[in-house]
């Protein structure tokens, strides 16, 4: 009987170790999805981007769909994009994706079958704006965002206005995700 105490509890313990040290690690990327739920309106994607990492949100009522924060080390971008040039209209829901990928300073947004590219890829800096976690819950509403999910993980399956982001600077090549003997070019790794 003792024994199988003794088991339990070395596995128990085991289980603990891996959980607590996955939690320290760095999760590098971010993709975040959910369908915006809107009106009858034509609509646009309202883009405020700008080079710092307090954050990002992703918000949407029922004519706009708007990513507002700072997480890039190099791109700046402040503009309203009409979607009906994208062939969107307003009479079905519409489901999107956007991807942070902090290694290529690379922001982008899937809208339906649409790939916008908000921040083209370019050379990796010295910091990153990584471990984005999720910051308040916003107040549920009518038009916005359905069943938003990081990854595969649903975090509501709620109409919500919107979804915040808290950043964190790492070092990025204190942790080797810079390799020294390569070259980024045009967001292409090649030896040197």
């Amino acid at each position: 009987m003792k024994a199988r105490v003794t088991d339990h509890l070395k596995t128990v313990f085991f289980i603990i170790t891996l959980l607590s040290a996955g939690s320290s690690e760095h999760d590098l990327f971010l993709r975040f999805c959910g369908t915006w739920r809107h009106g009858r309106n034509p609509l646009s994607l309202n883009i405020n981007v700008s080079k710092g990492c307090a954050g990002i949100s992703v918000s949407a009522n029922e004519s706009s769909l708007s990513v507002h924060g700072s997480i890039t080390a190099g791109c700046q971008r402040f503009n309203e994009i009409p979607l009906d040039k994208y062939g969107f209209h307003s009479e079905e829901d519409t489901d999107f994706c956007l991807q942070w990928e902090p290694l290529l300073d690379q922001l982008m947004l899937e809208v339906g079958e649409t790939n916008l590219i908000l921040c083209p890829p370019s050379s990796p800096a010295q910091r990153c704006c990584t471990d984005l976690s999720l910051g308040p819950n916003a107040p549920e509403a009518e038009h916005g965002i359905v069943s938003g999910k990081i990854q595969t993980d649903l975090i509501r399956s709620q109409t919500v206005t919107s979804y915040t982001f808290k950043g964190m600077f790492t070092n990025c090549s204190e942790h080797g995700w810079i390799l020294s003997n390569k070259t980024w070019r045009n967001g292409l790794m090649s030896a040197r």
